[in-house]
């Protein structure tokens, strides 16, 4: 029962790189946002349908090979996503777009950052997508 990791899949999880290097650029664009939501609800989505198996093994055990860290195939990816450590890395960086949103965007008494300003459906939208990553 692995999870399917085609192309598509491979695409929108390279795609989301940028937006959470930039996430002041997911509201210059209408569809941005869009896009990135859809990609990052697939994605939790399949982490929480698919755990991945972090068997501990004993300290006399053989250490297993280490997993690849650059997939540069969708077929690497998927040995990619059964690594506990590559999901925590990559939830730890989508945490950290998310408190880039929520940090105040300038001085001039603005606060709660870009997402405060977005509409209520996308900070609504947000708010379930955080809690997912939570």
């Amino acid at each position: 029962n692995d999870p399917v990791v085609d192309y598509e899949l491979y695409k929108s999880f390279w795609g989301l790189q940028e937006p959470l290097q930039f996430a002041e650029k997911l509201f210059e664009k209408p569809d941005s946002w869009l896009s990135f939501h859809s990609s990052l609800s697939k994605l939790l989505t399949l982490f929480v349908k698919y755990p991945a198996q972090d068997n501990e093994t004993q300290p006399w055990a053989e250490q297993e090979p280490a997993p690849l860290r650059q997939a540069p195939r969708s077929r690497g990816l998927g040995v990619q996503l059964d690594d506990p450590g590559f999901r925590q890395q990559f939830l730890t960086q989508v945490l950290i777009a998310f408190q880039a949103m929520e940090q105040e965007v300038s001085s001039r008494g603005k606060t709660g950052g870009i997402i405060a300003v977005q509409s209520d459906s996308i900070r609504k939208e947000y708010a379930e997508l955080k809690r997912l990553v939570e």
